[in-house]
């Protein structure tokens, strides 16, 4: 079973209240697999996902990138879908998607 893992990436110096609004929305989404990860917008994995230089919310596994949002860049109702999506999302995807909606709709961050 792929290991799909929760990043948020931000541009701004680091805030407490990020983590927090992260934890809370990743609790209440109820998807309670591991943690989400936060890590600056330079940080090499965002540039791995496409999101290098933004505040983004990217659920992906070692493999491939499952959903990403990027505020300031998606419209809000957006879903990015990479060129390698299979439309058969798995349970575990298709909640943690959800975690990370719940997620990127807790920080959005006005430009």
């Amino acid at each position: 079973m792929e290991q799909l893992t929760l990043f948020v990436f931000h541009q701004r110096p680091w805030d407490p209240a990020l983590a927090e609004r992260v934890r809370v929305a990743y609790e209440a989404s109820g998807e309670g697999s591991g943690e989400p990860v936060l890590a600056p917008a330079d940080d090499p994995r965002a540039a791995r996902f496409g999101v290098a230089g933004h505040d983004a919310v990217v659920v992906a596994d070692d493999e491939r990138l499952v959903w990403r949002h990027m505020t300031g860049v998606d419209p809000e109702t957006a879903i990015t879908l990479p060129p390698r999506w299979s439309p058969g999302w798995t349970r575990r995807e298709f909640l943690t998607v959800v975690a990370g909606v719940a997620v990127a709709a807790a920080i959005q961050i006005p430009h």
